[in-house]
């Protein structure tokens, strides 16, 4: 069984809900992207989705886990105003140079994971094996969201 690892930023909860069922299927290790800039209270979404758009980096806490020692990295993101949250974005251009082989995910409203996967492959430098993205109709619809969780499990078993 490859090595994996799920590396994610949630503020609401959405995306570390996928995280934990993703890596429940995969058997994988975890890792949250801490923000070190406050992003809750009445602005948060504002300042949170200008930083998005401007496609800004943010300050995050040490990772514990080096993507090194993984044969697959899975990423995962909010969509803020369009973009990857500057976490994400933070993380993958720090981590540019180990990261191998990645699959990403993402939680938005209504963003094409198609786009998003693009942004993230241009920040990463290569492109992911693998992308899905959960809207607010899926993570709210149980089966739904089960069935897209397995099915991506299974693209990521048969990819590596």
């Amino acid at each position: 069984m490859p090595k994996i690892l799920i590396v994610f930023y949630s503020r609401t909860g959405n995306t570390a809900r996928v995280a934990l069922d993703l890596a429940s299927h995969l058997d994988a290790d975890i890792e949250e992207i801490i923000d070190k800039k406050k992003r809750t209270g009445l602005f948060s979404s504002i300042t949170g989705g200008r930083d998005a758009m401007k496609q800004k980096l943010t300050d995050i806490a040490p990772m514990t886990k080096n993507p090194t020692g993984y044969d697959l990295v899975i990423i995962g993101s909010p969509i803020w105003g369009g973009n990857l949250s500057p976490a994400v974005r933070t993380y993958l251009s720090q981590c540019q140079s180990l990261l191998g082989k990645f699959a990403f995910f993402i939680t938005s409203s209504d963003t094409d994971p198609a786009s998003a996967a693009q942004m993230a492959a241009q920040v990463a430098g290569k492109d992911p094996v693998a992308f899905t993205g959960f809207n607010k109709q899926e993570l709210a619809a149980k089966l739904a969201y089960e069935e897209k969780i397995a099915l991506f499990a299974d693209q990521i078993k048969h990819g590596i």
